[in-house]
């Protein structure tokens, strides 16, 4: 057996791939490179040669959107498909599927998947940006197993593919626009400038050609008696079709699409496959090798002058809408170079008169402008000075402007900070700003101020979010951000005070109420009427103080943190149930009627029974307590996706629209004779609004202030998850205070 030489042995031996850490290093350092912009085929061209050099899969597409034609388009391909996929519909159902959940998708070989699996698809990259697609990545089949680490980084591949793709999109459609306004600008600049009809009209008909992208223009004028088009200039950039000379005609009998687009003012895109439609046009452009037609008429001062014809010999050529339009735009430029050419005495007196419109417009346009300056200034100025924090967010959630108390106390520079979006602000201060970030999202293009307050550090920062709305169009939101770190302190301090003066209050009051009740029960001695009245005056206002005590303990707890709450599923029924068990007697006394509407399918809250419980006897309890005899109470219960509403109604006397906003504030009670009437603390509904919040809900009321109408107090719970990642009994976080 003869044996190879080592150097042909070392030839045939396979070249080796760099080792698999080696490769991810340098496949992230590419992901990186995504973020820099590129032109779109560029992005493309690189994304799949990556993936198939890198994963050693057997190919790699890419489809970007396309919404002429309202589907995903075959953009770039690298490797061999077998039966690559060129397009997707934008309604297509494998899209809805793989939409969901947004991530690297491993196609299976379930039914719905056939064709896919058919044409060797493995992988699938969805790029979406807020739910709308930007394209898909297709990866072809390849021998080793697709493990978690190459998912991971394919998946952060999509994510910075998605967006250098979105960005190559913007940046082609600016230099598109950059184009597009150059080419007006230099057909303004030919048709205003040039007063030889001939000379403008070559220089416009070769703009138009390069603008649009189009083999040839011809420009006609429209003899309205002899019915037919008679030539201006024609220019081609290859020699084809008829040699427009100055002043050749053509009957618009062999055109009748171009009488029609004269006649209605309207443009036509004609094709030489149009033979049953317009078969006239389409044996004339078949005759001459011209694929599709463009007329556009030609109107200057309201009036139809001509025709322009516009030629492709790309039968795949399509004319986008913005195609449609730039030609139009610079179509409206060779009008009126050829008005210009006739009626240039005209222009030229009107030149005078507007050099001096011009001057004086420029004039006032600077006076303006410098007004503006210096009010922008002002404010300015005002804002910097400003020792609160102000933050503004434009309507889309962009931070526009920062000023320099706004930098401290969220420790970024407004350099570092501005252009930021909603997503970036959370991402860089994490989770103390979460709450904050939620209530921008909600609060863009509301109608009314709303406070948040987060924790910073040791620091609590209150914010105002003051949405800006001009003409009932939302522009943004201003945030006024203030350190109130001492006034938490002060308010937790007073707490403390009240919660010691508070159980210092509580046993004389034990025992003077215990002394009340053995002297009303005649233990210590006959009593008369008069005294057992007094004595119960003096029981009555010791319950009544006894309440308040309680009140403010609750209060006192909840500020300092000290109120913890015993999250489990509640049943909502059963606790209503108990509820009016409790407060069966003062229903009775009043006579009301209430309808209870609260399934007991209900699925379970997670919430403290006892703390619900408080919730409820309050909210019930200022039902009948402002409803009139004979009234009527409602307690119904829904549940949605995430959240159970309760509400409490009533035919009661009303809260006035002015005292709304005012109810939940400590002590707070309406300037109301019926109010007045009815006992209370002003502290309940204070209590109660805190409870729900620390439950993870919110309450809110609605009333018309009509007496009879009453008030309808609702607020939320949250379901309790049957998910087992979330513990079933856990003690509730301390209240913020």
């Amino acid at each position: 057996m003869r044996r190879a030489s080592p150097l042909k042995a070392k030839r045939r031996q396979p070249e080796r791939r760099p080792p698999a850490a080696d490769r991810r290093r340098v496949f992230k350092a590419f992901i990186e490179s995504l973020r820099w912009l590129q032109p779109i085929d560029e992005v493309a061209r690189q994304i799949v040669q990556r993936i198939v050099g890198e994963t050693g899969a057997a190919w790699c597409g890419v489809l970007l959107r396309d919404d002429a034609r309202a589907r995903l388009s075959l953009t770039r391909l690298a490797g061999s498909a077998p039966d690559p996929m060129t397009s997707i519909p934008l309604d297509d159902a494998h899209l809805a599927i793989l939409g969901r959940p947004n991530r690297p998708f491993r196609v299976p070989t379930t039914a719905v998947w056939t064709d896919w699996r058919k044409r060797g698809i493995a992988l699938a990259l969805p790029l979406l940006e807020n739910g709308r697609w930007i394209g898909l990545i297709l990866i072809g089949e390849r021998r080793a197993a697709w493990a978690r680490p190459d998912l991971s980084l394919l998946d952060a591949l999509r994510r910075n593919a998605g967006v250098a793709i979105e960005n190559a999109r913007r940046y082609s459609a600016a230099v598109q626009s950059r184009n597009d306004l150059a080419a007006v600008f230099e057909a303004t600049f030919v048709a205003s400038s040039l007063l030889d009809l001939r000379d403008a009209l070559e220089q416009l008909a070769e703009h138009i050609a390069q603008a649009v992208v189009v083999d040839g223009v011809t420009f006609s004028a429209w003899e309205h008696e002899r019915d037919g088009l008679l030539n201006w200039i024609g220019y081609r950039r290859k020699p084809f079709g008829p040699r427009d000379t100055l002043g050749s005609a053509q009957p618009l009998a062999e055109l009748p699409a171009a009488r029609d687009a004269l006649r209605d003012r309207r443009p036509r895109l004609l094709s030489s496959l149009h033979i049953q439609s317009h078969p006239l046009e389409a044996q004339w452009l078949s005759e001459y090798g011209i694929a599709q037609m463009l007329l556009l008429p030609l109107v200057a001062r309201d009036t139809v002058i001509g025709l322009a014809r516009l030629y492709t010999l790309d039968l795949a050529r399509v004319f986008e809408p913005i195609d449609l339009q730039l030609a139009q735009t610079l179509g409206a430029q060779a009008a009126l170079a050829i008005d210009n050419a006739r009626l240039i005495e005209e222009l030229r007196d009107a030149a005078r008169t507007l050099e001096g419109n011009v001057a004086e417009r420029t004039e006032e346009l600077e006076r303006t402008i410098r007004h503006q300056q210096i009010e922008a200034s002002k404010t300015q100025a005002i804002i910097e000075s400003v020792s609160d924090g102000v933050v503004v967010v434009d309507s889309s959630g962009t931070l526009i402007l920062v000023n320099a108390a706004a930098e401290g106390v969220l420790s970024r520079s407004r350099e570092h900070m501005l252009g930021w979006r909603l997503s970036d602000l959370e991402a860089a201060l994490s989770e103390p700003v979460l709450p904050w970030v939620r209530a921008m999202r909600e609060w863009l293009g509301g109608d009314s101020a709303h406070e948040e307050r987060i924790e910073l550090g040791e620091r609590t920062i209150s914010i105002i979010l003051s949405p800006v709305s001009l003409g009932g169009e939302a522009q943004g939101l201003v945030n006024v951000l203030r350190d109130v770190s001492r006034d938490v302190e002060i308010n937790r301090a007073k707490s403390a005070f009240v919660s010691t003066v508070s159980h210092e209050l509580r046993t004389p009051m034990t025992a003077m109420k215990g002394f009340v009740d053995i002297i009303l029960k005649g233990m210590a001695g006959p009593i008369g009427d008069e005294q057992r009245r007094f004595l119960h005056i003096v029981r009555s206002n010791i319950d009544r103080l006894t309440d308040l005590v309680n009140d403010l303990l609750d209060l006192s707890h909840i500020e300092t943190g000290r109120m913890r709450l015993a999250f489990e599923p509640a049943l909502l029924h059963d606790v209503v149930a108990d509820v009016l068990r409790t407060l069966h007697a003062r229903v009775g006394e009043k006579e009301h009627t209430l309808d209870v509407r609260v399934s007991p399918a209900l699925p379970p809250v997670r919430a403290d029974a006892s703390r619900l419980m408080q919730i409820l006897i309050n909210l019930i309890g200022n039902a009948v307590a402002y409803t009139l005899p004979g009234g009527h109470i409602t307690i119904a219960a829904r549940a949605d996706d995430r959240f159970t509403v309760v509400e409490v109604s009533d035919t009661g006397v009303g809260i006035a629209p002015e005292d709304q906003r005012r109810v939940f504030e400590r002590f707070f009670r309406a300037d109301n004779a019926a109010v007045r009437e009815a006992k209370g603390t002003g502290l309940g509904l204070p209590i109660v609004q805190s409870l729900v919040e620390m439950h993870g809900g919110r309450i809110w009321v609605h009333s018309e202030g009509v007496p009879g109408k009453g008030s309808t107090f609702s607020f939320t719970l949250p379901l309790w998850e049957t998910d087992a990642s979330m513990p079933k009994l856990a003690v509730a976080a301390e209240a913020s205070g």
